[in-house]
């Protein structure tokens, strides 16, 4: 979960501090782990 782009599933990681994540409304985006506020959502 992310506050601005919602909810995604993370499809793929670059090394220790990126990930690859696909948005229903955003697509796709690669954020820096240091710096996305993500949050880890347990699928119910």
């Amino acid at each position: 979960m992310h506050k601005k782009f919602g909810k995604g599933k993370v499809v793929g990681k670059k090394g220790e501090n990126q990930v690859t994540v696909v948005f229903a409304l955003e697509g796709e985006k690669t954020l820096l782990l240091d710096y996305a506020p993500l949050e880890k959502v347990e699928k119910p």
